[in-house]
């Protein structure tokens, strides 16, 4: 909800509880997180998943991502694609909800959670540790909140709210015993677009690649070696996507980008 030029979020996940489900509207209305008027939210049904809602949000420019890393799922495919949401929507202001089911100290687990819990746990918080600082991803779960999961097993922070460097968070809270759901309400308030222009990241670049003293052995090979990860038997769109993924990763990767040139143009201006 708009309160004073800036937006308030709220994050929960419902757990598939009717009852936390049938309530959280009038949740939202008694804590100022319903839709106002002047706000337009759309949702980017070509970036979206089951397990990844991408949302626009107007006129605060901001993009919300709601993800859901299913433990008995392998956390990769769900950090694939978001992976390629993020490099989509390069340089735009996002804030990212996600139930990624790892622990860490990063986001205040305790120690017992991710230590000699399995290779798998392990991986888990190696994955997710990793992504969120390669792709240099602000953390706002903070050490002194309730935890943001609380069930018959115990309580646990795997709720996380991320979100990329140039948009403004703060006051992030989780809301013990607001919601029915075993996953606590987790609200925060998101500057509007005005106040974080000037932490914006530069616009997306024409990426180009070297195309001298180059193994060209060694790419092709890798490109013959990575085209096993294509989905042959899937749509044309989702074969054309992961193709272009594995042609650009291994042009990064054994080619090298090389920045334009820029030249002044009769305006002073700049050309490439």
């Amino acid at each position: 909800m708009d309160k004073s030029a800036h937006l308030w979020i709220g994050q929960v996940n419902l757990g598939g509880s009717i009852v936390a489900t049938q309530e959280l509207p009038d949740i939202a209305r008694s804590m100022g997180l319903g839709i106002v008027s002047n706000i337009a939210v759309s949702v980017l049904t070509h970036l979206s998943t089951p397990h990844c809602l991408v949302g626009h949000v107007e006129p605060y420019d901001v993009h919300v991502l709601s993800c859901y890393f299913q433990y008995s799922e392998a956390i990769d495919r769900h950090l694939d694609h978001l992976e390629r949401v993020l490099n989509i929507l390069h340089g735009k202001r996002i804030l990212i909800g996600v139930d990624c089911n790892a622990h860490s100290p990063l986001w205040f687990c305790e120690r017992r959670q991710y230590i000699g819990r399995g290779p798998e746990t392990e991986y888990r918080r190696q994955r997710m540790e990793g992504f969120i600082l390669g792709r240099g991803l602000t953390i706002h779960n903070k050490e002194d909140q309730p935890c943001t999961f609380a069930g018959p097993s115990g309580e646990s922070n795997i709720d996380l709210t991320l979100s990329t460097k140039n948009l403004g968070v703060a006051e992030w809270t989780v809301n013990d015993r607001a919601s029915s759901s075993d996953h606590r309400l987790i609200t925060c308030r998101v500057s509007g677009a005005e106040r974080s222009a000037a932490r914006a990241q530069p616009a997306d670049e024409l990426v180009r690649f070297r195309d001298r003293g180059i193994d060209w052995d060694t790419f092709e090979s890798t490109i013959q070696f990575r085209i096993g990860r294509i989905p042959w038997g899937a749509s044309a769109a989702r074969v054309a996507e992961s193709f272009t993924d594995v042609v650009t990763e291994t042009a990064r990767e054994c080619l090298g980008a090389r920045k334009a040139k820029l030249y002044g143009d009769m305006n002073g201006g700049m050309v490439s």
